[in-house]
């Protein structure tokens, strides 16, 4: 059975496997030895002639162990796809300290595309309670950024 593990655990896992990803391998491996133990169980059990009860009950207990073991190895593959093998060995290399800032660049507002107030009067009154504050006719990321209480 160590062995069988073993051999599973080696097919599934890439190298540089993130955490999660080797969670999700021993819960394949896990399942998959739940699938080998119930088809021996079946296996026996029809050899011993067990009631056709109890065989029902078995066969029930095969089938959703193959549906775990399924269901296992989609989860696995879904995560293999998310994280490359490379983005995987570049996410456990680098040291926390080491990773750069993100920087999410601001896109030019207009006031076509975003609600903005501007300077001269407007009877409008939903016009003018947007919240947000501009000058002139083009708002910019600071303005943008500063929302009037």
């Amino acid at each position: 059975m160590t062995r069988f593990a073993t051999a599973r655990r080696a097919e599934l896992t890439r190298p540089g496997a993130l955490p999660a990803e080797k969670m999700l391998v021993d819960r394949a491996v896990a399942c998959a030895l739940q699938v080998e133990y119930f088809s021996a169980m079946e296996a026996n059990a029809i050899e011993g002639g067990e009631p056709a009860k109890l065989l029902q009950w078995r066969a029930k207990r095969h089938a959703q162990a193959q549906r775990a073991f399924q269901t296992a190895l989609a989860s696995l593959l879904t995560a293999q796809k998310l994280f490359p093998a490379d983005a995987a060995k570049v996410a456990t290399s680098l040291p926390p300290t080491e990773a750069e800032p993100v920087t999410v660049p601001i896109p030019e507002a207009t006031p076509a595309s975003l609600p903005v107030e501007v300077e001269e009067h407007h009877e409008d009154a939903a016009y003018q309670s947007t919240g947000w504050i501009a000058t002139g006719d083009q708002a910019t990321a600071s303005q943008l950024l500063s929302v009037r209480n």
